[in-house]
């Protein structure tokens, strides 16, 4: 099946060359984002700026005005328009998964397999994809382990959101919608300036009551609460120096995911008590006490850049704060069972020194170095009012990096990079039910990872290239365990991914058009599980391998000065080929003979050799369209984009299955003379398919939480 998909993939790109490079031209180009110009898109993806159709890796480039049309309000939906690129959440913490290669650890201290970067800053916490989108410039999503220049847990790849720098010219935005579920919105952009220093002010505000039913209190449930305010400072002397100052605080409440429907009937608490409800249906849910997830985010960088005229040098410092809150009702029944209650702080810093050659020449070379310090503490772990556990982890990391371009001839660019990578982590962490002694570990991973990419030109702006690269992720403590001993703590092992892709690129003729085969070895993962007889306790284990084979692209049509179509595709082979002892939670054989229901679920261990990896569909498919239709001195605008998924499993076992979903956006727009007052209808999984944004799977049962069904709003927006 990989290898008929393999060619097919060949013939279209092959036959989308012929005809781009013959055809004069299907349309003429316009100015949006480049998706009829897209061989004018600027990216960083390499660490200095330079056209996307000439970087040789896997690169997705999503604007604002991409995002709108596609119904993407936040970070998470970016799923929807990326080939290859997953997202799931458990608890308030959001994990994404690139080709396969993603994260189900949730331990304190640990990170996800994918970097999430805020204007070159590094997010520490698995908070990335809670993000509320507003005053993007663009969303750079790399694809493939970017060990080289990234560095730092990017086995899987790395998604970099960039919001607008401010500008002298003073602008102000803002927009309001109110929609289903009493959603309600206010967001806005000011920026102004005089001289060489101007600012910027952005501020989200939406909250919504919730879509979940609760049948045992009548309540609806799950409610979502964002305010995200950021703002910046920037000082421009000259066209060479740049000093940008930004600060930001946030206050997010997401509800929804702790808000579950049993997807069997293994509810521990419907077996001990068959006369309470118990909730079976998507959207559905039935607890004993109100949950609640909660973060506070702040933070603070200095971004400053001086351009020599022969180099570029630039300099990152940050600091950041995060405060996360969790009650939740453990057995996801109506009878008060099992309750957890906990609490993770992080203060992180980092500093990030880059050094790059800039102007045309033959040989461009980029080298920095990272330094980062993270305090994660969680000291409160409190399981039915009785305080359970108390750990922290103290993580230092040190990255050296370098990397060359040697453009051979006219055609022909060679890369090579190679990074140093040095991580320490501490452990402190003592047992309070039952009381141990206090245990401290500590433990170094370092790693060299090499880049080699040779890109080859077949035409003006049409390049094929091949990549030779491996990622590092660095060990991590099971730092949610009592510690009976220091085994019980023990780290698991560093993950390590060698990669090998070729691609074709091509932006011509309103034309564009990515795509990439790739094959990865993938070695020692680290899986998670919940286990014991609370099942408020995580397991982190090394599954010993995986193979990963796949081709992913995407392509862009400008019809005409009014329609753009867009589709992308991707197909995932993620199996892995060692995997002995994976944890499995499956229904009791004990049932309760008035209601059928088992006693929650029993755990055992067995192979996962060829199983399919976690939250990984083996394809995924979608397609956009954006018309606009000239109504006198205003126009209508028509957009939507489609999403299929294909099944996948939520654990290593494959016990707990996906099934392939359909979730289908439009939006459509009256636009007033000049562009200043829009006026939307937007609906949002308009065909209400049901799908699972998270799975629980511990002993108290198998619990899903349903995403976001249809729903409607309308939006106000005015521009000055």
């Amino acid at each position: 099946m990989a290898l008929k998909i393999a060619r097919f993939a060949v013939l279209g790109c092959v036959s989308l060359v012929a005809i781009a490079v013959s055809s004069p031209a299907l349309a003429q180009q316009s100015s949006d984002e480049g998706v009829a110009n897209a061989g004018d898109i600027i990216v960083t993806a390499q660490r200095r700026t330079e056209r996307q159709v000439d970087v040789p890796l896997s690169l997705s480039v999503l604007g604002e005005k991409s995002l709108t049309s596609a119904g993407v309000t936040g970070v998470q939906a970016i799923q929807q328009i990326t080939p290859g690129l997953q997202y799931s959440q458990t608890g308030i913490l959001t994990q994404p998964t690139i080709r396969g290669i993603g994260t189900t650890g949730t331990n304190v201290g640990d990170s996800a397999n994918v970097a999430t970067y805020v204007d070159g800053v590094y997010q520490a916490t698995m908070l990335g994809g809670l993000f509320e989108l507003n005053n993007i410039d663009r969303i750079e999503v790399l694809k493939g382990p970017q060990g080289t220049l990234f560095g730092r847990n990017a086995t899987g790849g790395a998604i970099q959101i960039y919001t607008r720098e401010p500008q002298v010219e003073t602008q102000f935005d803002a927009s309001g919608g109110f929609g289903s579920y009493n959603d309600r919105w206010i967001k806005a952009y000011a920026t102004t300036g005089t001289g060489d220093v101007s600012a910027n002010l952005a501020a989200v505000y939406r909250q919504d009551d919730g879509y979940v039913q609760d049948i045992y209190r009548n309540a609806r449930v799950g409610a979502h609460k964002t305010i995200n305010v950021t703002a910046k400072i920037k000082w421009q002397p000259s066209s060479q120096t740049k000093v940008i100052l930004a600060g930001n605080v946030a206050d997010l409440v997401d509800n929804s995911v702790l808000t579950p429907y049993f997807v069997y009937n293994n509810s521990r608490s419907a077996y001990q008590n068959p006369t309470l409800p118990y909730a079976r249906t998507p959207g559905t849910t039935a607890l004993s006490l109100d949950p609640f997830n909660s973060v506070k985010q702040g933070g603070v960088s200095l971004t400053a850049q001086h351009d020599t005229g022969t180099m570029t040098v630039k300099s990152v410092s940050s600091y950041q704060h995060v405060s996360m809150r969790n009650l939740t009702d453990l057995d996801g029944g109506p009878l008060a069972i099992q309750k957890i209650f906990y609490r993770n702080l992080s203060d992180s810093y980092s500093e990030e020194i880059t050094i790059a050659s800039s102007g045309a020449r033959r040989l461009n070379w980029v080298s920095g170095v990272f330094l980062f310090r993270d305090q994660a503490d969680q000291p409160d772990y409190i399981i039915n009012d009785t305080p359970f556990l108390n750990s922290s982890v103290l993580t230092k990391a040190l990255g050296v990096f370098g990397e060359i371009n040697f453009q051979a001839t006219n055609q022909l660019s060679i890369i090579a990079g190679l990074r140093y990578s040095l991580e320490d982590k501490k452990l402190t962490s003592q047992g309070l039910a039952p009381l141990t002694q206090v245990y401290k570990l500590d433990k170094k991973w370092d790693s060299f990872t090499p880049r080699v990419s040779v890109r080859y030109a077949l035409a003006d702006r049409v390049n094929v290239y091949g990549t030779f690269s491996q990622g590092f992720k660095s060990g991590a403590y099971n730092s949610s365990s009592v510690p009976s001993s220091l085994a019980a703590i023990s780290p698991v092992d560093p993950e390590k991914v060698t990669a090998y892709e070729a691609g074709l690129k091509m932006a011509r003729n309103g034309v564009t058009f990515n795509a990439a085969i790739y094959h990865y070895d993938y070695t020692n993962i680290q899986v998670s599980a919940f286990v014991g007889a609370v099942g408020a306790i995580t397991r982190l284990q090394n599954a010993a391998a995986a193979k990963i084979t796949g081709v992913d692209g995407d392509v862009s049509f400008v019809v005409s000065d009014n329609l753009r179509l867009n589709a992308s595709a991707a197909y995932t082979h993620a199996r892995y080929t060692e995997f002995l002892g994976a944890i499995a939670l499956t229904p009791s054989p004990t049932v309760n003979p008035v209601n059928g229901a088992s006693n929650g679920n029993v755990q055992t261990n067995v192979t996962a050799t060829g199983n399919r990896m976690v939250r990984q569909p083996d394809y995924t498919l979608s397609f956009g369209a954006n018309y606009t239709l000239p109504v006198g001195a205003s126009k209508i605008e028509l957009s939507g984009n489609t999403y299929f998924s294909g099944s996948f499993y939520w654990d290593a076992a494959n016990t707990v299955k996906e099934p392939s979903y359909n979730v289908t956006n439009l939006r459509a727009t009256w636009i007033w003379p000049g562009d200043k007052v829009r006026v939307s209808v937007i609906g949002n999984n308009v065909f209400n398919t049901k799908y699972n944004q998270a799975m629980a799977i511990a002993t108290a049962g198998t619990r899903g939480v349903m995403a976001r069904p249809a729903s409607i709003a309308g939006e106000l927006q005015v521009q000055f």
